[in-house]
């Protein structure tokens, strides 16, 4: 009997241990996400300077440029400043964040910015604090006062892990480039390159007239790069497996007006047709695509794992009123380092003619995938820092750990701040 007594007192024991560790650990995963939700909705904001208003000339949109960091030198266009202390682990340790967004009232017009902290107490207690700035464009009516009391509030207790990894852009230029998120980093130059001789520069970027293959067949065909203005090699980019890219340029319909070629005259051939001849592709002879290539500039798309990746078809414009925009997005299989071209091939007269290609760009989609380096946790840009700064952070990765007698639950949360760092018009407060 007494050996009976002590092994149900033993499973009892044991099951009411573990019954307890399974509610402390349900109790630590709920309060984490309640405290992640909570801070999600907060952070989320931060940046947000627009607002509609109505005025006698109608509903327009306003501005304020009060919650970027340092917005009348324009050193800092960022909202928000983080803290992150060293660290033994990812699996401990405190960081704080600091961030400016506007605050609206009922009827969606600005009625203060917010200055916002989030931090936790040495007693392990995590602190939302608050202030507002009174600002002569946030003039909207009730008081904030609700949703930003002056005293630190408690969010949560027993704390264990706060941290905050801003993310990366995912498409890494060369050493060449002075962006990492964006080409070209700034207005529209760019050029396009040719290896068999020939640079053409932007803003607008003529190509043409091309070679013309003979009926029967033939191969002649032009490559062309995406490079830097004044650049010899083509501008190469890191592309990161399961980010989400774009390749994006305009195709106006330019004509030569001047020319005094007229319409049943002398035959117009060239740059210089008044009636460009572009406009004759014929796209099952014609061949016009855009896509990756390698850094060598031989010609032949990206090979990954094996296979080449498969570029995209486009057509060039084909009057002056048509629509100029070409926009492809892909992803890739695999990290892979590679340029960006466009190859033009030629059987008909529309050879004669000539592209011209303007505001070309590549850029990674922040609107649906975000970038995280889990092998560099302390990574936190300045705003002075090179290639990367605070005005590119577009998400953050939320570790938030809550210890509930013992027992330790981490969740992990991906909070967009689209509106850090988007610069407002000229003007504004």
């Amino acid at each position: 009997m007494g050996f009976i007594i002590v092994v149900a007192g033993r499973a009892f024991s044991d099951a009411t241990g573990m019954r307890l560790r399974s509610q402390n650990m349900l109790n630590s995963a709920e309060e984490a996400g309640r405290i992640s939700a909570l801070l999600k909705e907060d952070i989320s904001q931060m940046g947000t300077k627009s607002w509609g208003v109505s005025s006698a000339s109608g509903y327009v949109v306003d501005t304020v440029a009060a919650v970027h960091m340092n917005f009348p030198n324009e050193e800092d266009l960022s909202s928000y400043y983080l803290h992150k202390p060293p660290f033994t682990s990812s699996a401990s340790g405190y960081d704080s964040l600091y961030f400016l967004k506007a605050h609206y009232d009922e009827n969606g017009a600005c009625r203060a910015v917010m200055q916002v902290e989030w931090y936790v107490r040495a007693d392990s207690v995590l602190i939302r604090k608050c202030n507002t700035i009174n600002n002569p464009k946030c003039t909207g009516a009730s008081n904030p006062a609700s949703e930003c009391p002056a005293a630190p509030v408690e969010m949560a207790k027993n704390v264990a892990q706060f941290r905050l990894l801003p993310s990366k852009p995912g498409a890494v230029a060369g050493s060449s480039a002075s962006s990492a998120e964006l080409f070209p980093s700034s207005g529209s130059s760019f050029a396009l390159i040719n290896p068999l001789g020939g640079s053409y520069q932007g803003p607008r970027a003529t190509l043409g007239p091309f070679s013309q293959n003979s009926s029967s067949g033939g191969t002649l065909h032009a490559n062309y790069y995406l490079a830097a203005p004044g650049q010899l090699d083509c501008q190469d980019f890191e592309f990161s497996d399961g980010e989400e890219y774009a390749i994006s340029f305009h195709l106006p319909y330019v004509v030569n007006t001047s020319d005094p070629c007229k319409a049943g005259g002398n035959k117009c051939t060239g740059v210089n047709s008044r009636y460009n001849k572009i406009a004759m592709f014929q796209a099952e002879r014609d061949h016009l695509s855009a896509g990756l290539r390698n850094i060598s500039m031989n010609g032949e798309p990206i090979v990954i794992n094996g296979a080449k990746q498969p570029d995209f078809l486009f057509y060039p414009p084909q009057a002056t009123g048509a629509s100029n925009i070409r926009h492809f997005e892909f992803s890739v299989p695999g990290a892979v380092r590679a340029c960006v071209g466009i190859t033009a091939a030629f059987y008909s007269p529309a050879a004669e003619g000539h592209l011209d290609v303007e505001n070309f760009r590549v850029y990674r989609k922040t609107d649906k995938v975000y970038h995280f380096d889990r092998n560099e946790l302390g990574y936190n840009p300045n705003y002075n820092s090179t290639p990367y700064n605070r005005a590119s952070v577009k998400a953050f990765e939320l570790t938030l750990g809550v210890n509930k007698k013992g027992e330790i639950n981490r969740a992990v949360t991906v909070i967009p701040v689209p509106n850090n760092g988007v610069v407002p018009p000229s003007g504004g407060n």
